[in-house]
């Protein structure tokens, strides 16, 4: 699976939580995008929540919605 920031954005419209995609948020999506997701996560595994860990271009990872990949 491959993080995708146009599909978190898409989501959070959806979902009518545009307005938490602040400057913030933007910048760790630009890092994220595009990157590797993977499903082999404690909070998947474990705890059963549809997320995916993704590592972003700086080395860094980040659980994100499994609906934002694809």
């Amino acid at each position: 699976m491959v993080f995708r920031k146009e599909k978190m954005i898409e989501r959070l419209t959806r979902e009518g939580r545009a307005d938490a995609i602040t400057p913030e948020i933007i910048k760790i999506m630009d890092n994220l995008d595009g990157c590797e997701a993977t499903a082999q996560n404690w909070q998947r595994q474990v705890m059963d929540e549809p997320v995916l860990y993704c590592y972003g271009k700086d080395g860094n990872g980040n659980y994100v919605n499994e609906d934002d990949c694809e």
